[in-house]
């Protein structure tokens, strides 16, 4: 690796492949491009990834332990109490908040506005980010680190329509990290920590 860069020269013997072709020399485009490459050796596959001024190499291995003892997801039962019809309300202008990662990496994201509902007696309201056109929430509840992952969930939302935006909580789930600790999953803002109890979607895995 030279300067953020990353490149990969295989040894005399060794059978690889980049993005299904056999290299001799080559420099790897990191997950940041449209296009990422994929180096393959035997059954793993590496990827550089680019977080800020950072760069690392992504390992999947299909016989790692983690995987072959994974067991099932554990979700609430779906209930339509959790499909929320919330009010939308558009910021004039869409205004740039922070976001930190498990790293402790911390990004400006787009929000278009916040969605306000009330249940069991309180007024909450979430901000959703805007991921190149689309909407995703992520949340804190109380369920946090008891019944449900101790880093928040995520819930992807349609856009508005007629100011109400559809927060179906029955989809929550969990990021990545909830899996693995070799991800970098954003955390929920402070905002969008709710003082109710979300009984809906996914629960967490194992320990975590």
């Amino acid at each position: 690796m030279q300067s953020g860069a990353v490149s990969f020269e295989p040894a005399p013997g060794v059978k690889a492949t980049i993005s299904g072709k056999a290299p001799t020399k080559a420099a790897l485009k990191p997950d940041t491009d449209d296009h990422p490459d994929v180096l393959q050796i035997g059954s793993l596959a590496l990827t550089v990834i680019k977080r800020m001024d950072r760069t690392g190499i992504r390992m999947r291995d299909p016989d790692a332990a983690t995987r072959k003892t994974f067991t099932h997801l554990n979700w609430y039962p779906a209930s339509e109490k959790w499909r929320v019809k919330a009010k939308w309300v558009p910021y004039p202008t869409p205004k740039k908040i922070k976001i930190t990662n498990i790293l402790g990496m911390t990004d400006d994201e787009p929000v278009p506005g916040y969605a306000e509902f009330t249940m069991n007696g309180k007024t909450v309201r979430l901000e959703p980010v805007d991921e190149d056109g689309d909407l995703s929430v992520m949340f804190k509840d109380t369920t946090t680190g008891s019944t449900t992952y101790g880093n928040g969930r995520f819930l992807d939302v349609d856009k508005p329509k007629d100011s109400v935006m559809i927060l179906d909580f029955n989809q929550a789930y969990n990021p990545p990290c909830a899996f693995t600790a070799y991800a970098t999953c954003p955390l929920p803002p402070k905002q969008n920590t709710l003082p109710i109890a979300i009984e809906a979607g996914e629960k967490k895995y194992g320990a975590h």
